[in-house]
C-alpha cells in the first residue's frame, strides 16, 4: 500500500507521514530531503532564473524515491510525484517546461500510482504564518502570491485517484490520538472501497 501526500509548502505533509508512520508501524515514511536539493536556495533568491533545475532536481529525487517502492510494503510518502508538474507549470518559461516534460512523463509511466492521495489545505495565511514560524533562513522569501499560485495548481493533478482531503489548518497531525482515532480511520475507510 502506498499513500501520497500532498498539499502546498506548510501544510503539514512531513508531520503527517512521521505521524502515520509513529502511530501504525507497519508503514514506512519516505520523506523529502529539501535541505539536500542543491538549488533550492538559488531558486528561493531568484525563481525565474533557477526554476528548471529546482524542479528538474525535484522530480528526479521523488523518482529515485519512488522506484524503489515495495508493492508488498506500506509506505506512506510526504509528496506527490504529480505535484512536481504543477510547479515546473507555475515556476517555467515554455521552452523550459517543453524540456521538462518530456522527462517528466517518461518518469511517470515508471511510477506507481498511489492507493490514496491525502490532500492537505490551509488558508494561505495560516501557511504563511507557519513558513515565519519554522524560521526556515532559505523559505523567508516567499511571497503570498506565490502559495496562493501553488494552492491552485493542485486539484487538476488528481485524475483517477482516490483523495482524501483535509484542512490542515483545523487538525493538528502532532497529536497521535488524533491521527490513530481520525486519520487512520479514514485512511481505512477510503482504501476499502
Amino acid at each position: 500500500m502506498y499513500i501520497a501526500i500532498d498539499g502546498t509548502i506548510a501544510t503539514g505533509k512531513t508531520t503527517l507521514a512521521k505521524a502515520i508512520a509513529n502511530t501504525d508501524r507497519r508503514f514506512t515514511p519516505i520523506l523529502e530531503d529539501f535541505r539536500g536539493h542543491p538549488f533550492l536556495r538559488s531558486f528561493y533568491r531568484d525563481p525565474k532564473a533557477h526554476s528548471f533545475e529546482t524542479e528538474l532536481c525535484f522530480a528526479l529525487i521523488h523518482y529515485h524515491s519512488l522506484k524503489q517502492l515495495n508493492s508488498n510494503q506500506f509506505t506512506v510518502g510526504d509528496f506527490y510525484f504529480p505535484k512536481d508538474h504543477v510547479y515546473a507549470r507555475l515556476t517555467m518559461t515554455k521552452l523550459d517546461q517543453k524540456l521538462f516534460n518530456t522527462l517528466y512523463r517518461g518518469l511517470r509511466k515508471r511510477l506507481k500510482t498511489p492507493d490514496l492521495v491525502i490532500r492537505l489545505t490551509a488558508p494561505v495565511n495560516v501557511l504563511l504564518e507557519r513558513i515565519t514560524r519554522r524560521g526556515r533562513k532559505m523559505e523567508a522569501s516567499i511571497s503570498r502570491g506565490y502559495v496562493s499560485k501553488i494552492a491552485l495548481g493542485e486539484p487538476q493533478t488528481y485524475k483517477g485517484a482516490q483523495v482524501l482531503e483535509i484542512d490542515s489548518s483545523v487538525v493538528d497531525f502532532r497529536r497521535r490520538r488524533i491521527v490513530r482515532e481520525m486519520i487512520l480511520p479514514e485512511i481505512g475507510h477510503f482504501l476499502s472501497k
